[in-house]
């Protein structure tokens, strides 16, 4: 017996599988998400400035975006 996945919507994997190609297009579709990224990074590099340590310090970022702030921030 296959399993029923009510929360898995096939027209939203068909929209996120046609914006594959483009996701990195730094003018296509996300490109919002690409402008903020700098703003994001100086914010992020000025809050953990304030901490009184050296080390390395892992980070997780949840939310949106698919990993374009992930990437930058690596």
């Amino acid at each position: 017996m296959a399993a029923h996945n009510a929360s898995i919507k096939t027209e939203e994997i068909k929209k996120f599988d046609d914006l594959a190609l483009k996701w990195w297009d730094l003018n296509g579709p996300m490109r919002m998400l690409h402008t903020m990224n700098p703003l994001r990074i100086d914010y992020l590099k000025a809050q953990l400035g304030k901490l009184e340590t050296k080390k390395q310090i892992p980070l997780l970022d949840v939310g949106c975006g698919a990993g374009i702030f992930s990437e930058s921030a690596a």
